[in-house]
Protein backbone atom coordinates (compact mmCIF):
# COMPACT_ATOMS: atom_id res chain seq x y z
CA UNK A 1 0.00 0.00 0.00
CA UNK A 2 1.29 3.41 -0.67
CA UNK A 3 0.37 5.80 1.90
CA UNK A 4 0.68 9.60 1.65
CA UNK A 5 0.56 11.66 4.81
CA UNK A 6 -0.56 15.22 4.27
CA UNK A 7 0.55 17.85 7.37
CA UNK A 8 -0.52 21.31 8.20
CA UNK A 9 1.52 22.65 11.37
CA UNK A 10 1.16 25.48 13.33
CA UNK A 11 2.74 28.86 11.70
CA UNK A 12 4.14 29.36 15.41
CA UNK A 13 5.79 26.03 15.28
CA UNK A 14 7.41 26.38 12.05
CA UNK A 15 8.81 29.91 12.58
CA UNK A 16 10.49 28.73 16.60
CA UNK A 17 12.14 25.41 14.40
CA UNK A 18 13.09 27.75 11.49
CA UNK A 19 15.23 29.54 14.46
CA UNK A 20 17.39 25.85 15.04
CA UNK A 21 17.26 25.33 11.37
CA UNK A 22 19.80 28.05 11.14
CA UNK A 23 22.06 26.95 8.29
CA UNK A 24 20.58 23.86 7.66
CA UNK A 25 18.38 25.68 4.47
CA UNK A 26 20.45 23.73 1.94
CA UNK A 27 19.65 19.59 2.79
CA UNK A 28 18.03 17.84 0.83
CA UNK A 29 14.36 16.93 1.00
CA UNK A 30 15.12 13.73 2.98
CA UNK A 31 17.41 15.32 5.76
CA UNK A 32 14.55 18.47 6.25
CA UNK A 33 11.45 15.65 6.53
CA UNK A 34 14.94 13.80 9.32
CA UNK A 35 14.34 17.21 11.33
CA UNK A 36 10.80 17.27 11.52
CA UNK A 37 10.93 13.77 11.98
CA UNK A 38 12.68 13.99 15.06
CA UNK A 39 11.95 17.23 16.64
CA UNK A 40 8.45 15.13 17.29
CA UNK A 41 5.51 18.09 16.80
CA UNK A 42 2.24 16.01 16.68
CA UNK A 43 4.36 12.76 16.22
CA UNK A 44 0.96 10.81 17.68
CA UNK A 45 -0.74 11.59 14.33
CA UNK A 46 2.47 10.52 12.60
CA UNK A 47 0.45 7.31 10.59
CA UNK A 48 3.00 7.28 7.94
CA UNK A 49 5.65 6.32 10.55
CA UNK A 50 3.52 3.99 11.90
CA UNK A 51 2.49 2.58 8.68
CA UNK A 52 5.91 2.22 7.02
CA UNK A 53 6.83 0.17 10.22
CA UNK A 54 4.16 -2.17 8.77
CA UNK A 55 6.00 -2.53 5.49
CA UNK A 56 4.00 0.05 3.55
CA UNK A 57 5.69 2.45 1.51
CA UNK A 58 5.15 5.71 2.96
CA UNK A 59 6.00 9.70 2.35
CA UNK A 60 5.30 12.42 4.69
CA UNK A 61 5.14 16.14 3.84
CA UNK A 62 4.34 19.07 6.04
CA UNK A 63 2.69 21.52 3.21
CA UNK A 64 3.18 24.81 4.97
CA UNK A 65 6.91 24.38 6.27
CA UNK A 66 8.57 25.87 3.43
CA UNK A 67 12.37 24.89 3.73
CA UNK A 68 11.33 21.47 3.03
CA UNK A 69 8.87 21.99 0.56
CA UNK A 70 11.16 23.91 -1.44
CA UNK A 71 14.37 21.56 -1.33
CA UNK A 72 11.62 18.64 -2.49
CA UNK A 73 11.30 21.63 -5.50
CA UNK A 74 14.98 21.96 -6.15
CA UNK A 75 15.43 18.28 -6.65
CA UNK A 76 11.97 17.83 -8.26
CA UNK A 77 11.60 20.69 -10.73
CA UNK A 78 10.48 19.26 -13.93
CA UNK A 79 7.35 17.89 -11.92
CA UNK A 80 6.70 21.28 -10.34
CA UNK A 81 3.98 23.81 -12.17
CA UNK A 82 3.11 27.26 -12.08
CA UNK A 83 1.77 28.62 -8.78
CA UNK A 84 -1.51 27.54 -8.07
CA UNK A 85 -4.15 30.40 -7.46
CA UNK A 86 -7.34 28.23 -6.49
CA UNK A 87 -9.76 30.08 -4.52
CA UNK A 88 -10.59 28.29 -1.28
CA UNK A 89 -8.98 25.09 -0.71
CA UNK A 90 -11.18 24.11 2.57
CA UNK A 91 -13.24 25.67 5.09
CA UNK A 92 -11.26 28.31 6.04
CA UNK A 93 -10.00 29.87 2.52
CA UNK A 94 -6.94 29.39 0.53
CA UNK A 95 -4.76 27.24 3.02
CA UNK A 96 -1.27 27.72 1.30
CA UNK A 97 -0.08 30.35 -0.96
CA UNK A 98 0.32 29.20 -4.77
CA UNK A 99 4.09 28.75 -5.20
CA UNK A 100 3.72 25.77 -2.11
CA UNK A 101 0.02 24.25 -3.56
CA UNK A 102 1.91 23.96 -6.84
CA UNK A 103 4.85 21.66 -4.78
CA UNK A 104 1.68 19.82 -2.82
CA UNK A 105 -0.05 18.99 -5.83
CA UNK A 106 3.57 17.89 -7.76
CA UNK A 107 4.36 15.57 -4.80
CA UNK A 108 0.87 14.15 -4.82
CA UNK A 109 1.15 13.12 -8.65
CA UNK A 110 4.61 11.75 -8.26
CA UNK A 111 4.09 9.86 -5.61
CA UNK A 112 0.91 8.43 -6.56
CA UNK A 113 -0.80 6.86 -3.39
CA UNK A 114 -3.25 4.25 -2.79
CA UNK A 115 -4.41 5.89 0.44
CA UNK A 116 -4.05 10.24 0.24
CA UNK A 117 -4.25 11.02 4.43
CA UNK A 118 -5.31 14.29 5.54
CA UNK A 119 -3.77 15.58 9.18
CA UNK A 120 -6.01 18.49 8.62
CA UNK A 121 -8.96 17.95 6.83
CA UNK A 122 -11.16 21.52 7.15
CA UNK A 123 -7.75 23.33 5.32
CA UNK A 124 -7.40 21.04 2.82
CA UNK A 125 -11.00 19.59 1.86
CA UNK A 126 -12.87 18.14 -0.86
CA UNK A 127 -12.33 21.78 -2.78
CA UNK A 128 -8.78 20.86 -2.47
CA UNK A 129 -9.47 17.27 -4.12
CA UNK A 130 -10.83 18.94 -6.52
CA UNK A 131 -7.59 20.35 -7.61
CA UNK A 132 -5.72 16.94 -8.26
CA UNK A 133 -5.93 15.51 -11.58
CA UNK A 134 -6.05 11.72 -10.07
CA UNK A 135 -7.72 10.66 -7.35
CA UNK A 136 -6.71 8.13 -5.14
CA UNK A 137 -8.15 4.87 -4.47
CA UNK A 138 -8.67 6.36 -0.85
CA UNK A 139 -9.13 9.50 0.50
CA UNK A 140 -8.60 9.42 4.75
CA UNK A 141 -8.64 12.05 7.57
CA UNK A 142 -8.25 12.49 10.60
CA UNK A 143 -10.26 14.72 13.14
CA UNK A 144 -10.67 15.55 16.66
CA UNK A 145 -11.97 18.91 16.94
CA UNK A 146 -14.51 21.33 15.91
CA UNK A 147 -15.53 21.14 12.35
CA UNK A 148 -16.82 24.51 10.68
CA UNK A 149 -20.19 24.43 9.02
CA UNK A 150 -18.50 25.33 5.48
CA UNK A 151 -16.75 22.04 5.48
CA UNK A 152 -16.86 19.54 2.81
CA UNK A 153 -16.08 16.30 2.73
CA UNK A 154 -18.29 14.59 0.44
CA UNK A 155 -15.06 13.26 -1.72
CA UNK A 156 -13.85 11.43 1.29
CA UNK A 157 -13.73 8.08 2.02
CA UNK A 158 -12.84 7.48 5.44
CA UNK A 159 -12.68 9.98 8.12
CA UNK A 160 -11.21 8.29 11.51
CA UNK A 161 -10.82 9.80 15.25
CA UNK A 162 -11.25 9.45 18.65
CA UNK A 163 -13.33 12.41 19.74
CA UNK A 164 -17.19 10.93 18.96
CA UNK A 165 -18.59 14.58 17.85
CA UNK A 166 -15.85 14.71 14.84
CA UNK A 167 -17.67 11.76 13.93
CA UNK A 168 -20.83 12.85 13.85
CA UNK A 169 -19.78 15.76 11.56
CA UNK A 170 -18.04 13.47 9.44
CA UNK A 171 -21.40 11.77 8.34
CA UNK A 172 -22.85 14.82 8.33
CA UNK A 173 -20.11 16.39 5.92
CA UNK A 174 -20.55 13.95 3.47
CA UNK A 175 -17.67 11.44 4.21
CA UNK A 176 -18.66 7.87 3.01
CA UNK A 177 -16.89 6.01 6.19
CA UNK A 178 -16.89 7.28 9.95
CA UNK A 179 -14.23 4.91 12.25
CA UNK A 180 -13.20 5.05 15.67
CA UNK A 181 -9.49 5.30 16.13
CA UNK A 182 -7.27 6.51 18.95
CA UNK A 183 -3.91 8.44 18.37
CA UNK A 184 -0.94 6.52 19.47
CA UNK A 185 2.74 7.54 21.40
CA UNK A 186 6.40 6.76 19.26
CA UNK A 187 8.28 4.87 21.98
CA UNK A 188 11.17 6.99 20.13
CA UNK A 189 10.25 9.90 21.97
CA UNK A 190 10.32 8.28 25.16
CA UNK A 191 13.49 7.58 24.62
CA UNK A 192 14.45 10.91 23.73
CA UNK A 193 13.41 12.73 26.88
CA UNK A 194 14.45 9.75 29.47
CA UNK A 195 16.37 10.62 32.04
CA UNK A 196 15.51 14.12 32.19
CA UNK A 197 15.47 15.92 35.34
CA UNK A 198 12.58 17.12 37.20
CA UNK A 199 12.70 20.94 37.67
CA UNK A 200 9.46 22.07 37.97
CA UNK A 201 6.27 20.96 40.56
CA UNK A 202 3.50 21.72 38.61
CA UNK A 203 3.23 22.48 34.83
CA UNK A 204 0.67 22.88 31.91
CA UNK A 205 1.00 23.48 28.04
CA UNK A 206 -1.41 23.78 25.81
CA UNK A 207 -3.90 26.09 23.80
CA UNK A 208 -5.98 28.81 25.79
CA UNK A 209 -9.09 29.82 23.72
CA UNK A 210 -13.05 30.24 23.17
CA UNK A 211 -12.83 26.28 22.87
CA UNK A 212 -11.25 26.48 26.49
CA UNK A 213 -13.15 28.40 29.21
CA UNK A 214 -12.77 25.90 31.65
CA UNK A 215 -9.33 25.23 31.26
CA UNK A 216 -8.39 29.13 31.56
CA UNK A 217 -10.98 28.93 34.55
CA UNK A 218 -9.33 26.56 36.71
CA UNK A 219 -5.45 27.26 35.55
CA UNK A 220 -6.45 31.43 36.95
CA UNK A 221 -7.53 30.03 39.92
CA UNK A 222 -4.43 28.00 40.64
CA UNK A 223 -2.52 30.84 39.80
CA UNK A 224 -4.50 33.26 42.43
CA UNK A 225 -4.20 30.81 45.32
CA UNK A 226 -0.11 31.60 44.74
CA UNK A 227 -0.60 35.14 45.86
CA UNK A 228 -1.48 33.87 49.25
CA UNK A 229 0.97 33.28 52.42
CA UNK A 230 3.49 30.53 52.08
CA UNK A 231 3.59 29.95 47.90
CA UNK A 232 2.11 25.93 48.07
CA UNK A 233 4.30 24.80 44.88
CA UNK A 234 5.65 25.98 41.69
CA UNK A 235 3.47 26.49 38.53
CA UNK A 236 4.47 26.39 35.23
CA UNK A 237 2.27 27.20 32.18
CA UNK A 238 3.57 26.89 28.62
CA UNK A 239 0.41 28.62 26.63
CA UNK A 240 -0.41 29.44 23.31
CA UNK A 241 -3.65 31.91 23.04
CA UNK A 242 -5.81 33.32 20.86
CA UNK A 243 -5.82 36.51 22.15
CA UNK A 244 -4.28 38.10 25.39
CA UNK A 245 -2.73 35.67 28.17
CA UNK A 246 -5.48 36.00 31.19
CA UNK A 247 -3.76 37.95 33.95
CA UNK A 248 -3.09 35.47 36.65
CA UNK A 249 -1.79 32.35 34.09
CA UNK A 250 0.40 35.07 31.99
CA UNK A 251 2.21 35.05 35.94
CA UNK A 252 3.67 32.06 35.51
CA UNK A 253 3.73 31.53 31.52
CA UNK A 254 6.75 30.97 29.96
CA UNK A 255 6.71 31.05 25.71
CA UNK A 256 4.78 27.87 24.13
CA UNK A 257 6.47 25.22 23.50
CA UNK A 258 6.46 22.44 20.59
CA UNK A 259 8.12 19.25 19.30
CA UNK A 260 10.97 17.62 21.23
CA UNK A 261 11.37 21.06 23.94
CA UNK A 262 7.38 20.15 24.43
CA UNK A 263 8.16 16.72 25.38
CA UNK A 264 11.16 17.84 27.82
CA UNK A 265 9.09 20.49 29.61
CA UNK A 266 6.14 17.72 30.37
CA UNK A 267 8.88 15.72 31.39
CA UNK A 268 10.55 17.84 33.65
CA UNK A 269 7.41 18.18 35.38
CA UNK A 270 6.48 16.56 39.08
CA UNK A 271 2.56 16.53 38.37
CA UNK A 272 1.45 17.65 34.75
CA UNK A 273 -2.20 19.04 34.16
CA UNK A 274 -4.34 18.24 31.22
CA UNK A 275 -8.29 19.87 30.78
CA UNK A 276 -9.45 19.02 28.30
CA UNK A 277 -11.49 21.36 25.87
CA UNK A 278 -15.21 22.00 26.42
CA UNK A 279 -16.36 20.23 23.00
CA UNK A 280 -14.68 17.13 24.12
CA UNK A 281 -17.89 15.41 25.12
CA UNK A 282 -16.75 11.93 26.67
CA UNK A 283 -14.99 10.65 24.35
CA UNK A 284 -11.42 9.26 23.44
CA UNK A 285 -8.70 10.87 25.14
CA UNK A 286 -7.08 14.05 23.86
CA UNK A 287 -2.94 13.75 22.74
CA UNK A 288 -1.90 15.14 25.95
CA UNK A 289 -3.06 12.30 28.04
CA UNK A 290 -1.11 10.02 25.55
CA UNK A 291 2.11 13.10 25.32
CA UNK A 292 2.25 13.00 29.35
CA UNK A 293 1.84 9.16 30.46
CA UNK A 294 4.19 8.37 27.36
CA UNK A 295 6.71 10.56 27.99
CA UNK A 296 6.79 9.10 32.15
CA UNK A 297 5.35 12.21 33.53
CA UNK A 298 2.24 11.87 36.31
CA UNK A 299 -0.96 13.01 34.72
CA UNK A 300 -3.32 14.75 36.36
CA UNK A 301 -6.20 15.07 34.17
CA UNK A 302 -10.35 16.63 34.39
CA UNK A 303 -12.92 13.89 34.96
CA UNK A 304 -15.99 12.69 33.11
CA UNK A 305 -13.85 12.09 30.03
CA UNK A 306 -12.82 8.68 28.60
CA UNK A 307 -9.44 8.88 30.18
CA UNK A 308 -10.08 7.05 33.32
CA UNK A 309 -11.12 3.95 30.71
CA UNK A 310 -8.27 4.71 29.08
CA UNK A 311 -6.15 4.28 32.36
CA UNK A 312 -6.70 3.26 35.70
CA UNK A 313 -7.37 6.49 38.22
CA UNK A 314 -4.92 6.02 41.40
CA UNK A 315 -2.78 3.41 39.53
CA UNK A 316 -1.79 4.77 35.97
CA UNK A 317 -3.01 8.27 36.24
CA UNK A 318 -5.07 10.36 38.44
CA UNK A 319 -8.18 12.68 38.09
CA UNK A 320 -9.99 15.30 39.79
CA UNK A 321 -13.75 16.58 39.44
CA UNK A 322 -13.83 19.92 40.38
CA UNK A 323 -11.49 22.89 41.47
CA UNK A 324 -11.51 22.14 45.27
CA UNK A 325 -10.02 17.75 44.47
CA UNK A 326 -7.73 19.12 41.71
CA UNK A 327 -6.43 21.37 44.87
CA UNK A 328 -6.40 18.75 47.15
CA UNK A 329 -4.78 16.38 44.46
CA UNK A 330 -1.81 18.57 44.05
CA UNK A 331 -1.32 19.11 47.50
CA UNK A 332 -1.58 14.99 48.17
CA UNK A 333 0.79 13.97 45.36
CA UNK A 334 3.55 16.87 45.92
CA UNK A 335 3.97 15.60 49.39
CA UNK A 336 3.73 12.18 48.75
CA UNK A 337 6.48 11.68 45.47
CA UNK A 338 7.03 7.91 46.01
CA UNK A 339 2.72 7.18 45.06
CA UNK A 340 3.10 10.04 42.51
CA UNK A 341 6.34 8.15 40.50
CA UNK A 342 4.58 4.88 41.07
CA UNK A 343 1.64 6.40 39.29
CA UNK A 344 3.74 7.56 36.54
CA UNK A 345 5.97 4.50 35.89
CA UNK A 346 2.56 2.31 35.55
CA UNK A 347 1.22 5.02 33.34
CA UNK A 348 3.96 4.74 30.77
CA UNK A 349 3.88 1.05 31.15
CA UNK A 350 0.13 1.36 29.62
CA UNK A 351 0.37 3.91 27.08
CA UNK A 352 4.05 2.12 25.40
CA UNK A 353 1.75 -1.01 25.68
CA UNK A 354 -1.43 -0.47 24.34
CA UNK A 355 -1.07 3.25 22.81
CA UNK A 356 1.62 2.70 20.83
CA UNK A 357 1.86 4.57 17.51
CA UNK A 358 2.50 1.18 15.70
CA UNK A 359 -0.65 -0.22 17.12
CA UNK A 360 -2.83 2.75 16.23
CA UNK A 361 -1.07 2.10 12.79
CA UNK A 362 -2.06 -1.30 12.79
CA UNK A 363 -5.64 -0.89 13.74
CA UNK A 364 -5.52 1.84 10.96
CA UNK A 365 -4.28 -0.90 8.56
CA UNK A 366 -7.22 -2.65 9.18
CA UNK A 367 -9.78 0.05 8.51
CA UNK A 368 -8.01 0.94 5.61
CA UNK A 369 -8.42 -2.95 3.98
CA UNK A 370 -11.92 -2.76 4.62
CA UNK A 371 -11.97 0.45 2.58
CA UNK A 372 -9.90 -0.36 -0.31
CA UNK A 373 -12.06 -4.25 -0.38
CA UNK A 374 -15.34 -1.67 -0.45
CA UNK A 375 -14.49 -0.19 -3.50
CA UNK A 376 -17.29 1.68 -4.86
CA UNK A 377 -19.92 0.23 -2.42
CA UNK A 378 -21.37 2.99 -0.02
CA UNK A 379 -20.80 2.25 3.61
CA UNK A 380 -18.86 -1.01 4.77
CA UNK A 381 -20.72 -0.97 8.22
CA UNK A 382 -23.22 0.86 9.79
CA UNK A 383 -22.77 4.16 11.76
CA UNK A 384 -23.77 4.15 15.53
CA UNK A 385 -22.64 6.17 17.58
CA UNK A 386 -23.05 4.71 20.54
CA UNK A 387 -20.35 2.48 18.94
CA UNK A 388 -17.93 4.51 20.72
CA UNK A 389 -18.80 4.60 24.26
CA UNK A 390 -16.40 3.66 26.73
CA UNK A 391 -14.65 0.61 26.80
CA UNK A 392 -16.46 -0.80 23.39
CA UNK A 393 -13.62 -0.22 20.65
CA UNK A 394 -10.21 -2.02 22.07
CA UNK A 395 -7.27 -1.13 19.63
CA UNK A 396 -6.78 -4.91 17.99
CA UNK A 397 -3.27 -6.63 19.31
Amino acid sequence: MRFLQVNLFYDAYLRSLDHHRNGCRDLTFDQQQRLLWEDGFSACYYFAEGMAGLGHETMMVVANDRISQEAWQRENRAEVGPPVISGPTGAWGQALPPDLLAILLAQIRKFDPDVLFFQDPISLDSRFLALLPKRPKLVVAWRASEVPKKTDWSDFDLLVSSHTPSLRAAKARGARWQEFLQPGFPERLARAVEGAPKCREVAFCGQLSHLHRRRTELLTSLAMDQLGPGRPYGLHFAVNTDGKTPAGVAMHAIAPVYGKEMHKFIRSAQICLNIHAELAERTGGNMRVFEVTGSGSFLLTDMGRIDHELFRPGQEIETFRDLGELRQKIRFYMENPEARERIARAGQQKCLREFSLQKAAAHLEILLERALQAGSRRRFGPFHPDRWLPGLCPVPA
